[in-house]
């Protein structure tokens, strides 16, 4: 029997999560056939959903405020800001761009708000309220934004004059420090393990061969500044290959590999379809071992914008399962000290 569009327009599945810095909540963007609302979800899973938002549009990113319970929303096209009210939240609209396309990034700090619109980075300082637009290289990558844990540098990518996708490092201002060269086109993903190293992905061969990297930032005092002969990087990090994940049989795309730092136990959380199913995994940066975490005839993540969201502990993390039910996507929490796994929707 053929589908209808009804039918398709009728799926709901999860588009991606955040907790809150307390643990409280998950926020998570449920999209409702073609059209998405931020719900909060109680981090225990004890009690339903709450729809929190009704777009007019489209709801492109959020985030939680570092040590608040105040959450950022890029919806219909401008930031808002969920304030708690009473026994819930009420909604404050920060911009009036109309075209903000998402990549929302918290400063540690919880001062400054990046954000992407019309390819280009924005600051917002929420204590004075101003809005500032950076200097990039080229057209950023919305979602691509990355603050460092001490809040003095941003990792971000975007596009080249070639349409390839690079990865920089800037100030917390906005000011280029470094982007990777000609041989590493094609950067997928990246995140800070700590306050000086980064990992990030390179991808080759239509999405096939993926490697993964070690950045390590010099101490700031060797910073050079060579503006004056417009040369605008100032520095060169070490990098190291640390990973490399290959699709054997060359069949299809390993689209959807992605990682997450567990800072405080030098690990990552890496997604990726090992054996023909896509799973969780756990690298130590120390070691080198990948261990499997998730497992089963069941997809534990599902695309672009469905990474893991890490709780505020680092010892739990949520995802999206089609687990026990094929056709159907629920979040789930990994306990990474219990190694077991329970449903939250």
């Amino acid at each position: 029997m053929a589908i209808t569009l009804n039918e398709i327009l009728d799926v709901k599945y999860l588009n991606d999560w955040d907790w809150s810095p307390d643990g409280r909540y998950i926020a998570l963007n449920w999209n409702d056939g073609g059209k998405g609302d931020c719900w909060l979800v109680p981090g225990d899973g004890n009690s339903a959903p709450r729809q929190l938002t009704r777009c007019k549009q489209r709801l492109s990113g959020m985030t939680w405020a570092p040590k608040s319970d105040q959450l950022a929303l890029a919806m219909d096209g401008d930031i808002w800001l969920a304030v708690p009210e009473d026994d819930w939240f009420g909604l404050e609209r920060l911009t009036s761009l109309g075209t903000v396309e998402g990549g929302l990034a918290f400063r540690p700090d919880g001062e400054v708000l990046a954000f992407v619109e019309g390819g280009e980075l924005w600051l917002y300082t929420l204590s004075g309220k101003h809005l500032s637009k950076c200097k990039t290289p080229g057209r950023l990558v919305a979602g691509s934004l990355h603050f460092s844990p001490d809040g003095d540098k941003l990792l971000y990518r975007y596009q080249d004059e070639d349409k390839a996708e690079r990865l920089a490092v800037a100030t917390k201002e906005g000011k280029l420090l470094w982007v990777t060269n000609n041989e590493q086109r094609r950067v997928a993903d990246a995140v800070w393990l700590d306050d000086n190293r980064f990992v990030y992905q390179v991808v080759k061969e239509i999405a096939m061969v993926h490697d993964f990297f070690l950045g390590t930032m010099p101490a700031d005092d060797n910073l050079q500044d060579y503006s004056q002969i417009r040369v605008p990087v100032q520095l060169q990090p070490q990098v190291t290959h640390i990973l490399h994940e290959e699709q054997a049989d060359r069949r299809g795309s390993l689209l959807f590999t992605a990682m997450l730092p567990l800072r405080e136990r030098n690990e990552l959380l890496f997604s990726l379809e090992r054996d023909g199913w896509l799973h969780h995994y756990l690298y130590s940066i120390e070691t080198g071992d990948l261990k499997q975490l998730t497992s089963g005839e069941c997809e534990d993540f599902g695309h672009a914008s469905d990474r893991p969201a890490i709780s505020p502990d680092g010892q739990q993390f949520a995802y999206a399962s089609n687990r026990g039910d094929l056709i159907r996507r629920d979040l789930w929490v990994y306990d990474l000290q219990k190694g077991s796994e329970r449903k939250v929707t």
